[in-house]
């Protein structure tokens, strides 16, 4: 079986050292999880990350994490990088259709 190949940092969820379970956001991020998308906001330093990281870590669900950074304003690498993150998290078949 051929391994799959590493995604870019900005699509790898970050690996936290040991962390308190939030377990009030994590039922309010729970009560979401109908919604396709969900925007976590806050100053810089009042854990977003940290608080979502841990989330999909304990929850085990499929995400797509990017992470944006200045090198996003251009739209081509912005779709290229969403696409490869898509294409790892809901791989094609390689199995031909059915007839």
């Amino acid at each position: 079986m051929k391994p799959k190949p590493l995604l870019p940092i900005k699509l790898t969820i970050p690996t936290l050292p040991r962390v308190v379970a939030r377990e009030r956001l994590f039922y309010h991020l729970d009560d979401a999880q109908h919604r396709s998308v969900i925007w976590i906001t806050g100053p810089p330093g009042s854990g977003k990350t940290t608080l979502a990281a841990s989330y999909l870590n304990q929850q085990k669900r499929k995400a797509l994490w990017y992470q944006l950074d200045a090198g996003d304003q251009d739209p081509a690498v912005w779709f290229g990088f969403l696409r490869q993150g898509f294409s790892r998290l809901a791989p094609r078949s390689k199995r031909p259709p059915r007839r």
